[in-house]
């Protein structure tokens, strides 16, 4: 639990117990103490981690997606990793529904929650649960291509600041598809044409949700023109067929 609490906060820590490294070392930490529990123990004890606040949520999911990425390299694979992901799947399931009624800046570590529900529950589920959410009008298509975009440090030599990530069409891909977001937003991109790829690295440009949503749709328009589209609006059809392009 202690762990936990703090876990966010690690990867912010310059200096201190843990140093630049806190967040890893924790992690590492918590995953090997999960280990020495045995298979059910380490479920439970996950199960309980992750419902002790978004800190901790975190870090549960970041423990089972770190297992879930090196068991293959483990002579003996981990007992516990199995029911783990789907435990931890459904928990982050029930945690972006909850979520989903809030507005999508009050929702705390949300771009990294969705990145470990499509780790744990792959891209077909993503994207289903996505597009169920996105049709009760909680939040907007707009929201979530912004919530997609992560946020990182940059630096100059001198000092470091928040910095933007790069956007991504294949993660577009993986959790709304692109065609159908480029169908469902429509004219709308032609209003976002700010040189946003040069910009938002540089120091106070700005990583807050308007700012990354700017950059993603800015983004979009270049991949729509790459493709040779117009603007036109086209009506969108649901269609719950979703090409599987899970990743581990």
């Amino acid at each position: 639990p202690i762990l936990g609490r703090h876990y966010l906060q690690a990867w912010d820590q310059r200096s201190g117990l843990f140093g630049s490294a806190g967040g890893h070392q924790m992690r590492y930490l918590a995953c090997t103490l999960v280990d020495r529990c045995g298979e059910t123990d380490g479920v439970e004890l996950l199960t309980v981690l992750a419902q002790s606040g978004p800190s901790s949520l975190r870090l549960a999911s970041d423990i089972v997606r770190r297992a879930k990425s090196s068991d293959e390299n483990l002579e003996t694979p981990r007992l516990w990793l199995e029911e783990a992901t789907r435990t931890m799947a459904r928990i982050l399931e029930t945690h972006l529904r909850e979520a989903a009624v809030r507005p999508v800046e009050e929702s705390l570590d949300l771009t990294n929650q969705l990145y470990a529900y499509r780790h744990l529950a792959g891209d077909v589920a993503v994207r289903q649960l996505l597009w169920e959410l996105l049709g009760k009008r909680h939040w907007t298509v707009e929201e979530v291509l912004g919530s997609l975009i992560g946020v990182g440090t940059s630096s100059n030599g001198r000092g470091t600041w928040q910095s933007m990530g790069d956007f991504s069409s294949g993660d577009v891909e993986a959790f709304l598809g692109i065609d159908r977001v480029l169908q469902e937003l429509g004219p709308e991109l032609d209003h976002h044409h700010a040189d946003w790829n040069s910009i938002r690295k540089l120091q106070g440009s700005g990583v807050d949700l308007p700012s990354r949503t700017a950059y993603a749709l800015a983004s979009l328009r270049l991949v729509r023109e790459e493709r040779g589209e117009t603007s036109q609006p086209t009506a969108v059809v649901a269609d719950d067929t979703w090409a599987d392009g899970s990743q581990d």
